[in-house]
């Protein structure tokens, strides 16, 4: 057996124990050994994660106008009001709706009971003595009113 020597000074004391430490720091660092690979996961999850929540946030914003745009299309269609105007009923909730829907439906309603008359748009005919007045071209109205009425402009 070797005979014990003193460790005297703090250089005989680092080299004694510096095999130590090393073994004891492979040991320490070796279960953060790929530490920087999960920082790098996280950062690349983080933007995965913002880039869905912006996707989610459009898709929920799209749901909700489609279901508002149904919800006007279904009181439109109860209230009798042309598919044409239900884009145009504002309001955010259901009742708001229906409240915008029966002024509207009110506007297109028939109030007196019977249809209103057509206006015409043509001129009054004038009758002297038995005779049609003739027109700033010297043609009679009635051959006028008999083409027109041949066209038919109602779209029947």
């Amino acid at each position: 057996m070797s005979e014990f020597k003193p460790i005297t000074t703090q250089e005989e004391f680092d080299a004694a124990i510096q095999s130590r430490l090393e073994r004891e720091r492979r040991t320490a660092v070796a279960p953060f050994a790929d530490y920087a690979q999960i920082k790098a996961d996280l950062a690349a999850l983080k933007q995965t994660s913002g880039q869905k929540d912006s996707t989610i946030a459009q898709l929920q914003k799209d749901l909700q106008g489609a279901r508002t745009d149904l919800a006007k299309t279904r009181i439109a269609m109860e209230k009798g009001l042309p598919a044409e105007l239900a884009a145009r009923l504002t309001g955010e909730t259901e009742d708001e709706l229906r409240k915008d829907a029966d002024t509207l439906a009110a506007l297109f309603s028939d109030k007196k009971g019977g249809a209103e008359p057509s206006r015409s748009h043509e001129p009054a005919r004038r009758a002297t003595a038995g005779k049609e007045t003739a027109d700033h071209d010297g043609l009679p109205t009635e051959a006028f009113a008999s083409v027109l009425a041949d066209l038919n402009l109602g779209g029947n």
